[in-house]
């Protein structure tokens, strides 16, 4: 039988590893969010300053442009905010609350279309939809699921995209599905590992007004 002694003394070493490893983390979130802003806010505040002096000089395509540029700054802005927040969330209890999911899809559709303004792809989005959860995180849920569906249904004959929601025993399952090129069910198990980019279907079960997790499923 093993020494108690060691017993413990493993445990506080344990302890001590993760608390290290945590303090990294928090360092390195930290190290990388400022050095990508730096040059995030040099392109906002330049466009702003050619806009500002230069404006009268552009015609409407030169404005539209500065506009899109000022568009991306504040979208990679955004992204470098929800890297520390996604990062902290991993360690922290999700606050939760209710979030009308309809509108999140309107939002996370339209910077689609932004991004692709010579697409065909055609999306049916269900209305009223509510859920309870982070809304931040659904957000970057959504934003990863329909930017994949539209990626990889972008060669299809009449490329489309549902979003919506149905009734199932445990609740409602909220979906993302696409006509894309699929994916070979044998790998599905690996669709929601960190590393493995994908499109086809996708749903994301959310428990409405529960205080269960939700989780995710592949089809």
């Amino acid at each position: 039988m093993r020494n108690p002694a060691l017993r413990l003394f493993d445990v506080r070493l344990k302890t001590r590893e993760l608390v290290e490893l945590k303090q990294a983390l928090d360092a390195y979130s930290y190290a990388v969010s400022h050095d990508l802003r730096a040059p995030v806010r040099a392109v906002a505040g330049f466009s702003h300053l050619l806009r500002a002096e230069h404006g009268d000089k552009l015609d409407e395509d030169g404005l539209e442009l500065i506009s899109d540029v000022e568009d991306a700054a504040k979208r990679m802005a955004r992204l470098i905010d929800d890297l520390l927040y996604l990062s902290r969330a991993v360690r922290a209890p999700i606050s939760k609350a209710s979030v009308n999911l309809s509108a999140l899809v309107d939002e996370s559709v339209a910077r689609c279309r932004r991004d692709n303004p010579d697409s065909a792809l055609t999306v049916s989005t269900q209305p009223d939809m509510r859920v309870r959860g982070d809304p931040r995180l659904i957000r970057l849920a959504l934003d990863k699921l329909i930017g994949n569906a539209w990626k990889f249904s972008a060669n299809a004959d009449t490329p489309h995209v549902d979003i919506g929601g149905e009734t199932t025993g445990d609740g409602t399952r909220f979906f993302v599905r696409d006509n894309g090129v699929g994916f070979d069910m044998l790998y599905a198990g690996k669709l929601f590992e960190p590393e493995v980019q994908r499109g086809a279907c996708f749903y994301v079960t959310l428990q409405v007004d529960s205080p269960q997790e939700g989780g995710e499923h592949a089809d």
